[in-house]
């Protein structure tokens, strides 16, 4: 039977595992879907910048997974791990979904005019949101991995008690 210790990083590891097949899975999808529009939008849009990010950020979520099974071993609490996964989860996983809900009802409820200066705020707030939270999530990745290689702290227990200290 695994230690419960072990037992709670497999179930972060396996969680973080999933979160890299949705963002590859929507990734591509949204790359799919803009191929099958392209020319009912602009003939001449250029998708190269969505290959980028498509092959990009599931490369970085997949490198942190390989990062953590590789030091899953030196991994002394997964507090950081689990801050890291929830805030990858808001970035690629709410944080569009949240805007494709919000789109779909300003422009279901406003007329043209309005809807386009609410659909820029809406993205300008998607923004500003995305590259906030990676930059959160990848600052818990290094605190991360900047604990898994710091020495454990001493504990008094660890320490040879000297023959004074009994009568303290």
């Amino acid at each position: 039977m695994l230690k419960d210790k072990t037992r709670k990083f497999y179930i972060v590891f396996w969680v973080f595992f999933a979160v890299f097949l949705m963002v590859t899975a929507m990734q591509w999808a949204t790359i799919f879907y803009l191929e099958q529009i392209k020319d009912s939008l602009n003939p001449d849009l250029n998708l190269r910048l969505f290959y980028f990010y498509g092959i990009l950020w599931p490369c970085l979520v997949l490198g942190e997974w390989i990062v953590y099974w590789m030091i899953r071993k030196r991994i002394s609490e997964l507090r950081w791990i689990w801050y890291h996964l929830i805030l990858l989860v808001l970035t690629f996983l709410i944080l569009p979904l949240v805007v494709v809900i919000i789109t779909i009802f300003i422009r279901g409820n406003y007329g043209a005019t309005d809807s386009y200066d609410f659909t820029m705020v809406v993205y300008r707030v998607r923004f500003y949101s995305f590259w906030t939270f990676i930059i959160l999530a990848h600052i818990f990745f290094i605190i991360a991995l900047v604990k898994a290689f710091s020495k454990p702290a001493e504990s008094d227990h660890d320490q040879d008690s000297g023959f004074l200290d009994q009568f303290s």
